[in-house]
């Protein structure tokens, strides 16, 4: 069992661990914007170092252990850590990361605009039409769809959906 903690001073045994690097690929700076520690059954099992694109909005960040992945939303992406092999992969969004909502199936990840859904492999399923401008928010997820909400006219200009679960296309209701 994964437990995944964001680090804040580390000491023996984190700065012995040679950390998994994820986030922009040049840099000056030697510190890390972020430090997540992940332990193994409690005792310590990778340390993962997030370097953040500066010219990227930054509001919202999440991080989860899903499927066998430490998932980390920051900026305009998604990146997956598989925690069996410490291999990375990055997803790019449309614009700013919101959220994450994990479920048993798949992964969503909301952004400004849209829904994205990830396989239990952390590959992309389906990419949702606009659903805001400003933010979406998932409300609820069963089998066969997905509730949520988009902000079309900040502030509070929410409108509600309903897509399909497994193709991310709006659920009509009939006339």
């Amino acid at each position: 069992m994964y437990s995944v903690a964001l680090g804040g001073h580390l000491d023996t045994p984190w700065l012995a661990i040679e950390p998994i690097r994820v986030g922009r690929t040049s840099t000056t700076a030697n510190e890390a914007d972020k430090v997540f520690v992940v332990c193994a059954e409690d005792r310590p099992f990778a340390r993962v170092d997030l370097y953040q694109h500066r010219d990227e909005y930054h509001g919202f960040e999440a991080h989860a252990i899903w499927s066998h992945y430490l998932v980390i939303g920051s900026g305009h992406r998604v990146h997956f850590i598989d925690l069996r092999d410490r291999s990375t992969s990055e997803f790019e969004l449309d614009s700013y990361f919101g959220n994450l909502s994990a479920g048993e199936a798949r992964l969503l990840v909301a952004s400004a605009q849209r829904l994205f859904s990830f396989d239990r492999d952390g590959v992309l399923e389906w990419r949702s039409a606009m659903l805001g401008i400003d933010g979406v928010v998932v409300e609820s997820v069963t089998a066969t769809e997905i509730v949520g909400a988009g902000e079309w006219d900040p502030p509070g200009g929410w409108q509600s959906f309903r897509l399909s679960a497994t193709s991310g296309v709006e659920i009509l209701d009939p006339a």
